[in-house]
């Protein structure tokens, strides 16, 4: 806790110069390029396989019951 209140009391004082007429001006860091994010392979994989699945997938047997007439 001391630790941070030192810390604080620094970054605090810094602020109260910088309003000062002869304050020297920082400019501001350049923005870290990032890398987009990669797919999540796995997830992705799944989803996709899920979809052939329902694709290819001959319809279950309680929609056929439907289709013909019988009460579900």
């Amino acid at each position: 806790m001391p630790i941070s209140l030192l810390m604080s009391r620094k970054a605090t004082l810094r602020l109260v110069h910088s309003a000062e007429a002869d304050a020297p001006v920082v400019e501001p860091r350049p923005r870290k390029e990032r890398r987009p994010h990669a797919v999540r392979t796995r997830g992705a994989l799944a989803a996709v396989l899920h979809r052939v699945a329902e694709a290819v997938a001959p319809p279950a047997a309680h929609d056929l019951r439907r289709e013909v007439g019988h009460a579900a």
